[in-house]
């Protein structure tokens, strides 16, 4: 049996909202799946590198995965970026502005790592639901105690941005809804998410999603893009959902993403990812 190379996204798909773990049967399966297909499956995720090393072990990941929302392609074996999409930095630095004279909580996702100001909320999440992860596993953030040493730090170039995170509480919608009318204007790439009652709200460039980053694993991989099934259940899985020729949506997606589908899989919480890994290989 041939085993395709798969690529599932993280949060909503195999990883629960409520808690960011994953099924201990789900986590069986793809490790079967892995087993059978000489390590066939990995990540397509809008989390950095350092937001997902917690699963890479538990999940015996050995290709390269997707971060950033596709933005960055990452050797998980040796730790390096093997491909990345820069925002432009005066595009980044009028956004970040953006942000402090409207008061939007932001931070910066770079190839390998997350910077932003000390306790912003993005940092306070990713510490609270990490903290009981092996230390080797822990987030590594770079944070700034000055917002004008973090402007410098991009000014200067110490740290190369790929993407901005916005995140506003719930009874924010109208500065959410007024920074996504910004982003239209600029052209910009901004995929939302609602998690955990914030609105949160990625900004990349244009052509830059996941569908971009499977393009850029499939090249290392000797592949054509559409050969890597795919597996999501939000807005910013649609690009790479459309593209693959088996693009697949967990019964708990998005309408959006449903409707682009070729196939719909159970939920999350049923084991959506496994049971079809299982029943078909």
């Amino acid at each position: 049996m041939k085993y395709p190379y798969i690529a599932s996204d993280l949060d909503g798909t195999i990883s629960l909202h409520k808690n960011f773990e994953i099924l201990p049967e789900t986590i069986q399966d793809i490790i079967t799946y892995q087993t059978k297909s000489n390590h066939h499956f990995t990540i397509a995720t809008g989390r950095n590198y350092q937001m997902v090393k917690h699963y890479i072990d538990d999940l015996q990941i050995k290709l390269p995965i997707v971060t950033v929302n596709g933005a960055a392609v990452v050797d998980v074996v040796n730790e390096k970026a093997i491909a990345y999409t820069e925002f432009p930095k005066a595009a980044m630095l009028e956004l970040v502005n953006y942000c402090i004279q409207y008061g939007i909580d932001f931070s910066i996702h770079t190839p390998l790592t997350v910077i932003g100001k000390k306790g912003n909320e993005r940092f306070q999440a990713y510490y609270a639901f990490s903290k009981d992860w092996p230390v080797d596993e822990q987030p590594q953030l770079f944070e700034f105690d000055d917002m004008q040493d973090l402007v410098a730090s991009i000014e200067e170039e110490i740290h190369i941005p790929l993407k901005l995170t916005v995140s506003f509480p719930l009874s924010d919608r109208a500065l959410a809804d007024q920074f996504n009318r910004h982003c239209d204007e600029k052209k910009y790439y901004h995929p939302e998410t609602l998690i955990h009652d914030r609105i949160l709200i990625d900004v990349l460039e244009e052509s830059v999603n996941k569908g971009f980053g499977i393009k850029c694993l499939a090249e290392s991989l000797g592949l054509d893009p559409s050969e890597i099934v795919t597996f999501g259940d939000n807005t910013n899985d649609i690009e790479m959902t459309k593209q693959a020729a088996v693009g697949c949506a967990v019964g708990n997606a998005v309408p959006q993403l449903k409707a682009v589908a070729k196939v719909i899989v159970d939920t999350i919480d049923n084991n959506g990812v496994g049971k079809y890994l299982k029943e078909n290989f």
